[in-house]
């Protein structure tokens, strides 16, 4: 009865430089977690591009901050002003009561 949630798939470049993978997992009934700062392209441009790809996809079941330190905390009212993110949460996320 479990389900598995891929945290943040923007993020593994392997997937990235071969998309079709996302399409394997999404088939396979993972759910995939976008992570906030991602779109900002706090961790690079191109884990910001694998974002915006997934998102305009519809492949993001759910968001998460994946914050582990106060500099995260920081940069979240800039994520919640990205308009890729806001295009995320305007979907049907199965967590859109954030």
């Amino acid at each position: 009865g479990y389900q598995p949630i891929l945290a943040h798939p923007e993020r593994y470049l392997y997937y990235a430089n071969d998309r079709e993978k996302y399409l394997e997992l999404k088939d396979r009934g993972i759910l995939f977690q976008m992570n906030m700062l991602s779109p900002l392209g706090y961790y690079s441009k191109p884990v910001a591009d694998a974002a915006q790809y997934l998102v305009q996809q519809n492949l993001i079941d759910l968001v998460g901050s994946d914050t582990h330190h106060i500099r995260h905390m920081n940069i979240l009212p800039d994520a919640i002003q990205n308009k890729l993110y806001r295009k995320v949460c305007e979907a049907e996320l199965l967590n859109n009561y954030l």
